[in-house]
């Protein structure tokens, strides 16, 4: 039967390989948005139990905005951790399957090879060009054009 993941404990919302993960920070918009939440359900209370909307329970409504803004703390944390474990498998993977994942090359190794330039020795050829005066583009026949404008 198959237990999911290798070394999985069942029923732990954060295991402790969670610690190991920089938690969120305070500035976070995840967090500013749980918190507009749950300033938006103190006011739905207030509403649907015909309150002053935006003026009673002041205090109720500051009580939902940090309660959404500590659990929202934790879901964010978990959900991190969730995607970490997940990155740490979908890359243990590829390395350990390199045939079926080649390496693209980069742009900047397409640019360099079709302009027949070399990194190494070029360089001071490259900085010379200001990029203000030309535009590149590319062509599919992996050449680039050069344009000046005028």
């Amino acid at each position: 039967m198959l237990s999911g993941r290798p070394g999985r404990a069942p029923l732990t919302f954060l295991p402790d390989e969670a610690r190991r993960l920089p938690p969120p920070g305070p500035s976070d918009p995840r967090l500013a948005y749980l918190g507009l939440l749950g300033y938006c359900s103190g006011l739905l209370d207030n509403a649907v139990r015909r309150r002053p909307v935006l003026t009673a329970g002041l205090h109720r409504q500051l009580l939902y905005v940090t309660s959404f803004v500590f659990i929202g703390y934790y879901l964010l944390k978990r959900q991190d951790y969730m995607y970490a474990v997940r990155d740490h498998d979908m890359f243990a993977y590829i390395k350990s399957h390199p045939e079926d994942f080649p390496e693209k090359a980069s742009s900047y190794s397409r640019f360099f090879v079709s302009m027949k330039i070399s990194p190494a020795t070029d360089s001071n050829l490259l900085s010379t060009l200001d990029s203000s005066l030309f535009n590149y583009e590319y062509n599919y026949n992996s050449s680039f054009i050069l344009y000046t404008y005028t």
